[in-house]
């Protein structure tokens, strides 16, 4: 019986022996599979590089990525197998610049690696010197800069083109302050192979960012309010208009009694078309012929019509009037008359003033008609209060015959005075 169990358990001892051994030799066996089909190796990749953090408090600073290495290469090791899976579309390094608090050129950022599941637990990440990637950050800022237009709109002869105008006027960027710092304008190049015109030039067209140097600028970072603007370039008619002055006829002269001179006879303007169909000459002054007593010199600022531009410059012209040599005559007047006045009760009008010497002209034909017959001088008196026994002096009114084109070439003046009926003037007494 004892004989039986010592080789039961004798024969036990062996098997939990046998397995151990087995085992040791599944793992060596499963070692020596594996280091001979799927060694450990190492690779070298260039991996993207993707900046977060730029929202939140750094955008709150004002700040933004200017330049970043685009790739940064770091060397793996695992399996084969795991680094097989490996490539630069399921591998990045990623660099938080929420942290960053200024404005510097080429910061030493340093990242972390993100590799695909299971890799990530497996493989490892062997940076060597590549630590961290270079970051450039600048202000965020805003600039608003004009447009201006390179070329010229084609125009048919006789026509004036004008000076363009945009909508919107300027061009809102914003984007690092250094490269706004370096634009100066936004520059519309007009279309070629445009056919003169003489109508306006109206069309959308975009532009080009020019720095202080003359130079094109090309920056992705940039952000505009606009990407084309409105151009306008008006064009209008060109017309050489005469200067003149217009004359009205009277007092004895006629437009061959005078002659208008101007220190230059005509302006060029511009202007649409239509108006300048009916627009055929300036008329600097309009002079009435009968109060027209002399030679006159003086100077007229030109004022053109709404919607006209004047092109020759000069916007005064120096006009002189030249009254030429007329026919003259003297005839003494002795009828002088107060028609629309009637003496208050008691009174009567005396005329101080008896005789008028008045010189007439005009043509001879016309003076030859005069006699002191068909003349008179007339004083207006209605609605005057006269002061009993003071002498007055009142503008006389000379009426030469109907239908007679003479002027009179001097003001003249009556004196008159209210006296009681009976007052004689030689006595200065009552009668």
């Amino acid at each position: 019986m004892d004989k039986q169990n010592t080789n039961e358990k004798r024969g036990k001892g062996i098997n939990v022996g046998m397995m151990v051994l087995s085992l040791f030799i599944s793992v060596g066996l499963w070692v020596y599979v594996v280091a001979v089909n799927d060694p450990e190796t190492t690779v070298s990749l260039n991996i993207p590089v993707n900046i977060v953090g730029e929202d939140g408090e750094f955008r709150a600073r004002n700040l933004m990525v200017t330049k970043y290495d685009a790739q940064v290469r770091i060397n793996f090791r695992g399996s084969t197998s795991d680094i097989a899976v490996l490539n630069e579309e399921n591998v990045s390094a990623e660099v938080n610049v929420s942290n960053i608090t200024g404005v510097g050129e080429d910061q030493n950022i340093s990242y972390t690696v993100n590799l695909p599941r299971p890799q990530a637990d497996s493989v490892v990440v062997l940076r060597g010197d590549n630590v961290y990637v270079s970051v450039s950050t600048d202000s965020r800022g805003e600039k608003a800069v004009e447009f201006r237009l390179n070329g010229e709109i084609p125009i048919k002869e006789g026509y004036k083109r004008g000076v363009a105008s945009f909508e919107p006027s300027v061009l809102t960027i914003t984007g690092p302050q250094k490269v706004l710092n370096s634009i100066q304008y936004a520059e519309v190049t007009a279309p070629s192979a445009l056919e003169p015109r003489s109508n306006a030039f109206d069309a959308n067209l975009s532009y080009t960012l020019i720095d202080w140097n003359g130079e094109r600028i090309i920056n992705d970072l940039l952000e505009f309010d606009t990407e084309t603007t409105n151009v306008v370039v008006p064009v209008s008619q060109l017309k050489e208009i005469p200067l003149t002055v217009e004359f009205i006829e009277g007092g004895g002269l006629t437009e061959r009694d005078v002659e208008a001179r101007f220190s230059f006879g005509s302006i060029t303007v511009a202007g649409g078309e239509e108006p300048l169909l009916t627009f055929n000459s300036y008329i600097v002054d309009t002079v009435n012929l009968a109060e027209l007593f002399e030679t006159r010199e003086y100077d007229h600022t030109i004022v053109l019509p709404n919607g006209m531009e004047l092109v020759s410059g000069i916007s005064e012209v120096h006009v002189t009037v030249i009254l030429k040599n007329v026919p003259s005559r003297p005839i003494n007047i002795t009828n002088i008359s107060a028609p629309n006045y009637t003496p208050p009760e008691g009174y009567e009008l005396h005329f101080l003033t008896k005789q008028l010497n008045v010189r007439f002209r005009g043509q001879n034909e016309a003076l030859g008609k005069l006699n002191i017959g068909n003349v008179a001088a007339v004083i207006d008196l209605e609605n005057v209060t006269l002061t009993p026994m003071s002498p007055t002096d009142f503008p006389a009114r000379i009426v030469p015959p109907p239908d007679t084109n003479v002027g009179v070439l001097s003001s003249h003046t009556v004196t008159v005075m209210l006296a009681p009926i009976g007052y004689s003037e030689e006595d200065g007494e009552g009668s």
